[in-house]
């Protein structure tokens, strides 16, 4: 047996959300590689379909992580196509990229809800498909939360 067998997500399922951005697309890509069927879970089909061509491990899932009904209705799509899910990746965000100074309320709000509360919502969401597998959720948090960001 070969040791990356051991690593192998042959017939997992995985929801990756913001999948068409640089850190998403890298992770969409790694777990095609390791065998997973893959859901680029977003809110813009054409980025999409800039990176990607829908295949049979491959798929696109129309979702506003700031909606707690379009996520249950993402989770259900995925599991209604595949019958089951495995893995989330918790990678979309909710950023202007405004200068600290000018943010206003309404935008911080905004942004707070889209870091933090989207990746609650799925978690909390999620739990239920993923109690029955086993699976796991991948939180990814930004550089900017250590960095000033350069804007």
């Amino acid at each position: 047996m070969n040791v990356l067998d051991s690593f192998s997500l042959k017939d997992k399922v995985a929801i990756v959300t913001g999948g068409y951005g640089n850190l998403g697309s890298a992770m969409a890509d790694a777990l095609l590689e390791a065998g997973a069927k893959v859901v680029v879970a977003g809110h813009n089909k054409k980025k999409f379909d800039e990176l990607y061509v829908i295949s049979d491990s491959l798929d696109y899932v129309n979702i506003d992580i700031l909606d707690s009904q379009s996520i249950k209705q993402c989770l259900s799509q995925v599991c209604a196509k595949w019958g089951h899910i495995d893995i989330i990746v918790n990678n979309a965000t909710c950023l202007d990229g405004q200068i600290p100074e000018e943010i206003t309320d309404e935008q911080l709000e905004y942004s707070f809800n889209g870091v933090l509360g989207s990746v609650y919502k799925m978690m909390r969401e999620s739990i239920p498909y993923l109690e029955k597998t086993r699976g796991n959720i991948i939180n990814i948090a930004s550089m900017y939360g250590i960095v000033v960001p350069d804007f």
